[in-house]
């Protein structure tokens, strides 16, 4: 009896645990690439974040189409690995183009009107989010001394926290952790001093809340 419940146990929590979910259908016949990123729930975040962002993104270029098919053949390039899939999405043009009405806009309270800062935030699915962060540094715009910073990204909270970090391995890669206290109450902390996130006076921490 032990074992059968055991076992029950085990069929109804792999059955509750979110599947990944991509912007495509993995039914079917799916190439090498499309099989490793409805394998990994992480690339499926990416992906389906990509793909809303897409949609959204102003059709007056008449560039965006061509631009959007040399990326996804690079992408379909790598084949199943997970590395090479994953830097494709993480440098998607997409993110340096404007784009707005993407997910919920909070703004950075509390900070000197000097270093302003705005966070997007839009569920992808379950427990996986994509957030995008502008933050500036105006010290004295007169004489050009303005610096700004920006990072895209897809989290997943566990208890309404994530660690996010850009580039696994690499000591100054960008790296914070992100909490949720609330819908529209958002921290991010860059705890490790050796990472780099932004340009000359430029940072991410803060409290974000809507306006």
């Amino acid at each position: 009896m032990r074992a059968l419940l055991a076992l029950l146990s085990l069929l109804l929590l792999g059955a509750a645990a979110p599947s990944a979910k991509p912007s495509f259908s993995c039914s079917g016949r799916v190439s090498p690439t499309e099989a490793a990123i409805c394998a990994d729930p992480e690339l499926a975040a990416w992906d389906r974040a990509i793909a809303k962002v897409y949609r959204l993104t102003d059709r007056s270029d008449p560039g965006l189409a061509a631009r959007q098919s040399a990326w996804l053949r690079k992408r379909d390039r790598c084949g199943a690995k997970r590395t090479c899939v994953l830097a494709a999405y993480r440098t998607w043009q997409g993110f340096t183009e404007p784009v707005s009405g993407v997910g919920l806009s909070l703004h950075r309270k509390g900070t000197d009107p000097s270093d302003p800062a705005d966070l997007e935030v839009m569920q992808v699915y379950g427990s996986w989010f994509y957030f995008s962060i502008q933050a500036l540094s105006i010290r004295d715009a007169e004489a050009g001394n303005v610096h700004d910073g920006s990072i895209a990204g897809v989290v997943e909270l566990r208890a309404g926290k994530a660690k996010f970090d850009e580039s696994p391995g690499d000591p100054y890669a960008c790296r914070f952790r992100i909490t949720r206290s609330a819908l529209h109450y958002w921290t991010i902390d860059e705890e490790d001093a050796q990472s780099t996130c932004a340009g000359q006076g430029v940072y991410f921490s803060g409290e974000y809340r809507s306006s």
